[in-house]
């Protein structure tokens, strides 16, 4: 393996760089190479002979396949080599094969013990992309004066109205909780932002959590959406759908494949999705990215037997943790309690989610989905909490048969 050899290579040539650098024996995968690396960090010297080496390895292993002639040339080789290059790219090789074995092992035993160890895993990896932080402003204080200069970039845009009550878009960091009583559209809602952010950055990466449908049933609606056609056609498609229709499903099916954005129906547990946003994230870096799960009130905790509010905690903060920690949005979906449909006023607020507590402390933003009593083709998005921006309300056109909102004018 070349990276080993050129990384031995010029810590033998140049052994005053052993200190400075950081290199641990494991990071080596050729068992040769490996027992040189733990003689070098070993010795830790100024002036390190081949031969003295030798019978440092060969005390320590005297079946070692390491001769002194290997240790010869790799003094002579050294010359001109980057070391520290090599050893970080050495670091970064070994910790994406930790995270592949862990990986590995949980898909074919998916415990809870092999779960953390891939997500330990995963974490190892992402934290080598982070720079060092030695508390210090500097970086901070630049960047403020920057931004004094500089119009900041945008979050991932949807609706027009969305974006600027949100003041430019949906950025990371933020968790995004829709809260509707059932059958008002909350789902379709969902569908709508992510197809409006879609088509306004194609390059969005999307991973769409359905609970309650089926991947299939999910998809119908996102083509329902995209076509305008009555969704209840889809139920028997063959028969009702006309030819024209069958080609605008066509096409757009091969659109979403063509897409970014990936569904799944078979992941129930916070710590299934949290893993599948870690991996995604991981594989899509580049690219903006955001996560939707429906619903709330479907997603397993770590331990079922907890009361549920206890496990609703461990839910959005887990959540809400990973919106910080990997710099995306994340939108929630949550069910409301009946207390609204008691009450003359039939226009949410924050008491009536469910297990209020925790969804309403961790969650950047938190809206409703309302119908509006006066007019039934209306209903209402109302942004009761919003840290980073204005609260107030949006009216949509809802069309249900065709599952599309459409903003209305100011």
């Amino acid at each position: 393996m070349k990276i080993e050899y050129d990384t031995l290579a010029a810590l033998m040539y140049q052994p005053e760089d052993i200190a400075k650098t950081e290199l641990k024996p494991e990071w080596f995968f050729e068992q040769r190479n490996k027992e040189i690396a733990e003689a070098l960090l070993h010795e830790n010297k100024n002036m390190i002979e081949p031969n003295v080496l030798y019978e440092s390895i060969r005390n320590h292993n005297p079946s070692t396949l390491v001769d002194p002639k290997i240790l010869e040339d790799m003094k002579i080789d050294g010359y001109g080599i980057e070391v520290e290059e090599n050893a970080i790219a050495l670091k970064k090789r070994y910790y994406k094969e930790r995270f592949d074995n862990a990986s590995r092992k949980y898909a074919s035993y998916p415990s809870g013990e092999n779960f953390e160890l891939m997500k330990d895993a995963l974490r190892e990896l992402e934290e080598l992309e982070k720079p060092d932080d030695d508390g210090k402003l500097n970086g901070t204080i630049d960047r403020l004066l920057e931004e004094l200069e500089t119009e900041i970039e945008p979050g991932i845009l949807s609706y027009p109205k969305i974006d600027d009550i949100f003041g430019g878009g949906m950025f990371g960091g933020m968790l995004i909780t829709i809260g509707a009583r059932p059958g008002v559209g909350k789902t379709a809602y969902a569908i709508n932002v992510a197809m409006e952010a879609m088509n306004r950055q194609p390059d969005l990466a999307v991973d769409f959590f359905t609970l309650e449908m089926s991947k299939i049933q999910m998809i119908k609606r996102f083509i329902s959406r995209m076509c305008e056609i009555n969704s209840m056609k889809f139920r028997n498609p063959k028969l009702t759908l006309k030819d024209d229709e069958k080609a605008k499903v066509t096409a757009s099916g091969f659109q979403l494949l063509g897409s970014e954005l990936r569904v799944h129906d078979s992941m129930f547990h916070i710590r299934e999705i949290e893993r599948q946003i870690r991996r995604r994230h991981y594989e899509v870096k580049g690219k903006p990215y955001i996560a939707f799960v429906d619903y709330l009130g479907l997603v397993e905790a770590s331990d079922t037997r907890q009361p549920r509010h206890i496990q609703v905690g461990e839910i959005t903060r887990t959540l809400k943790i990973l919106t910080n920690e990997l710099n995306i949005p994340i939108v929630l979906l949550s069910q409301l309690n009946r207390a609204v449909e008691n009450r003359q006023d039939k226009k949410p607020n924050l008491s009536d989610l469910r297990e209020s507590g925790s969804v309403e402390q961790d969650s950047n933003v938190v809206m409703f989905l309302h119908e509006d009593g006066e007019d039934e083709g209306k209903t209402i998005v109302s942004v009761a909490k919003n840290r980073e921006g204005f609260t107030g309300d949006i009216e949509y056109r809802f069309l249900k048969s065709k599952m599309y909102f459409e903003e209305v004018a100011y």
